[in-house]
């Protein structure tokens, strides 16, 4: 189950290598030129704090290199459902906020274009957590005999 050939097969998903270098890129800007969309998860790991950790360049040198845009995405939940180190999944509610598209400009520079989608990413984080501890409002019970 470990290998990459299992991933690929069973889930859509390729790993990528380690370490960065061109090699660890290369696969993912494959995809890319035939117009494939890709999941990324800039951080490299799961979080086990809950905080965003320092992003990787990789999602910004392929956004870059191939002029796409990155469509940030934050899922709140998934460190309950497969804690670090665990080789479970749990289940649970997840909840997740889809931003708007971010394209760079070509003369961006990498760690530019990832501070960028970290701060992007960041707002995101903070703006679901203060939506959850918003007051909601429960309306008030329609009158007996009102219509729907």
């Amino acid at each position: 189950m470990k290998q990459p050939w299992y991933l690929s097969l069973t889930m859509n998903g390729f790993p990528i290598q380690r370490g960065g270098g061109k090699a660890a890129l290369a696969y993912a800007e494959w995809l890319l030129d035939r117009r494939w969309s890709l999941v990324i998860f800039p951080e490299g790991t799961r979080s086990t704090t809950g905080k965003l950790a320092p992003f990787r360049h990789g999602v910004s040198i392929l956004a870059l290199a191939k002029g796409v845009p990155v469509v940030p995405i934050y899922m709140q939940g998934l460190r309950e459902l497969r804690p670090k180190g665990s080789k479970e999944i749990g289940v649970g509610a997840v909840r997740v906020r889809i931003g708007d598209p971010i394209r760079f400009p070509v003369e961006a520079e990498v760690a530019e274009a990832t501070r960028r989608l970290y701060r992007v990413m960041e707002r995101m984080r903070e703006d679901m957590r203060d939506r959850q501890r918003a007051p909601r409002l429960t309306p008030e019970p329609l009158p007996a005999g009102t219509p729907p």
